[in-house]
C-alpha cells in the first residue's frame, strides 16, 4: 500500500474498506498496514482514546486527561498493599543485610576464636546486634507468612475481598507475634 492510499485509508475513504476486505478475504494480514496505522495514531496523539477504550475518542483531538494506567494516587490504601510492599522490603532486607551477616558469621566461626570474638563485639555494642537480629527475624517471619499467603492465592483460593483483607491483616500480626515469641523464648532460655 502506498502512502497516498494509506492516508485515504486512515481518513476513512473507500480504499481502506477495499484493502481490509481483500486482506480478510485472502486470510492474509498486512503487517505493514498495521504498523503504519499504529505509528500514525501514536505520532498524532490519537492512541490515548484507543488505549482507554473510547474507541476513537482521541481521534477528534479531545484526548482524555485520565492516566493511561492506574497510579498510587488512584488506589485507596488497604492492608493487601501493605503486605505486598512488606513482602518486597523484607525479601530485599534479608538479601542485602541477612545474607552478608550470615556469611560474616560463618567466616567468623571458620576464622577461629579471635574472629568470632570480633564478630560478637559488633553485636554486643549498644544492643545494635539485637536490633538487627530482631529485625531480621521479623523479616523472615513476615516474608514466610506472606509467601504462604501467595502460595494459597496461587492455588486459586483467598481472592474474595473479605478473605483477602483478613489474611492481609493476619500476616503482619502473625509475624510480630512469631518474632516476639521467638525472642521471648531466647531471653528466658538464658535465665
Amino acid at each position: 500500500m502506498d502512502d497516498a492510499n494509506f492516508m485515504n485509508c486512515i481518513t476513512g475513504e473507500q480504499v481502506c474498506t477495499n484493502k481490509l476486505s481483500k486482506s480478510a478475504a485472502s486470510g492474509l494480514h498486512d503487517t505493514s498496514f498495521a504498523l503504519k496505522a499504529w505509528f500514525y495514531f501514536k505520532d498524532s496523539g490519537m492512541t490515548r482514546g484507543i488505549v482507554q477504550g473510547n474507541t476513537m475518542a482521541g481521534a477528534s483531538g479531545s484526548a482524555s486527561n485520565r492516566p493511561l494506567s492506574p497510579h498510587l494516587q488512584v488506589y485507596k490504601w488497604g492492608p493487601h498493599m501493605l503486605v505486598s510492599i512488606l513482602h518486597r522490603v523484607t525479601g530485599d532486607g534479608m538479601a542485602l543485610v541477612g545474607v552478608p551477616l550470615l556469611v560474616w558469621w560463618l567466616y567468623a566461626i571458620a576464622a577461629g576464636p579471635e574472629g568470632y570474638d570480633y564478630f560478637l563485639s559488633w553485636f554486643n555494642w549498644g544492643y545494635v546486634g539485637y536490633i538487627v537480629l530482631i529485625g531480621m527475624s521479623f523479616a523472615f517471619f513476615e516474608h514466610m507468612y506472606s509467601g504462604l499467603r501467595h502460595f494459597v492465592m496461587d492455588a486459586g483460593a483467598g481472592y474474595e475481598l473479605q478473605t483477602n483483607k483478613m489474611w492481609s491483616i493476619v500476616v503482619p500480626l502473625a509475624a510480630i507475634v512469631s518474632t516476639g515469641a521467638m525472642w521471648l523464648y531466647i531471653a528466658f532460655k538464658n535465665f
